[in-house]
């Protein structure tokens, strides 16, 4: 039996011309915003243990709460500090007081005058160093230590010089000077409770140097033993340099230049010890091993 013949599909209508065929777009997909989670910690993943979760929210807040203090805490830090120096500029803080202790002959005036203290500058500024070093320029002081007491004071403790003998100065007055030569005072009249030097230069003012031969007159002064300073009366220096001791009532201790002095000392000493202080004239001990004795 023969197969029936078929007929091939009608084609699609042409377009009319003109006339382009609309595309259909897909229907746009809905997208849903993702929930805010009201807490400052990230969200958790899901099937997260309850337990966990909370841990890491304590975690999270607890760092915000240590940010926070830390911040709190360097503002209440620079507001201090600020408070401080606003404070020791205040008026309070300026220097209103010198006490000066350790010296007889040093006054708080002095002090204050030589170290510019006179216009009360703020506490704060106050050198220590240099007002001790300014101190230290004063005749009388050898060494002196400051320190400030808050909230206007210097305290200033000053360690003397010790006076060896006199000896005349420029202008007919009389000079009082140290071990080291060092004048620390000018009086009108000779001082009675020392030796006094003759035969050196004149002193110059407070403060100044001896010459030489002052110098070495004052240094074998400071080193008299008690016995020997009780008993003289003057050092005098002669026209070639050497140092005699003129001694009460009527004598006269040749030692010589400044070298070995212990040793001439300790030798005249010994020399006298024994003696009336009428029967002699000199005691040599410029060659203290063999000391010569001049009676009278």
């Amino acid at each position: 039996m023969a197969a029936a013949p078929v007929k091939p599909a009608a084609p699609p209508p042409a377009p009319k011309p003109g006339k382009q065929a609309k595309a259909r777009r897909p229907a746009p997909t809905p997208v849903r915003p993702p929930a805010r989670d009201p807490s400052p910690s990230p969200q958790p993943a899901a099937g997260m243990d309850p337990r966990i979760r909370r841990r890491r929210i304590e975690v999270k807040r607890g760092e915000g709460r240590r940010r926070l203090r830390i911040l709190v805490g360097s503002v209440a830090v620079a507001a201090l500090i600020v408070g401080v120096v606003g404070a020791t500029r205040s008026p309070l803080m300026d220097v209103d007081h010198v006490v000066v202790t350790g010296g007889a002959h040093v006054t708080a005036e002095q002090i204050v005058a030589v170290a510019g203290l006179r216009d009360q500058p703020q506490l704060i500024d106050v050198g220590t160093k240099r007002v001790a070093r300014k101190a230290e320029s004063l005749p009388w002081v050898a060494t002196a230590t400051v320190i400030r007491q808050w909230p206007s004071t210097v305290k200033v403790h000053v360690t003397e010089r010790m006076p060896a003998a006199s000896l005349p100065a420029e202008g007919g007055r009389w000079a009082v000077a140290d071990a080291g030569g060092r004048v620390l005072e000018v009086l009108d009249a000779r001082p009675s409770t020392m030796p006094s030097v003759a035969g050196a230069p004149p002193a110059g003012g407070a403060g100044t140097r001896l010459s030489p031969a002052g110098r070495e007159a004052m240094a074998v002064a400071a080193a008299l033993t008690p016995d020997l300073r009780g008993i003289t009366a003057e050092l005098a220096v002669t026209a070639d340099g050497e140092i005699e001791l003129h001694v009460v009532p009527a004598g006269v201790i040749r030692l010589g230049d400044a070298s070995q002095l212990p040793d001439k000392l300790t030798a005249a000493a010994t020399v006298l010890a024994g003696l009336a202080p009428k029967s002699w004239r000199v005691l040599d001990v410029r060659v203290p091993r063999a000391p010569v004795l001049a009676r009278r």
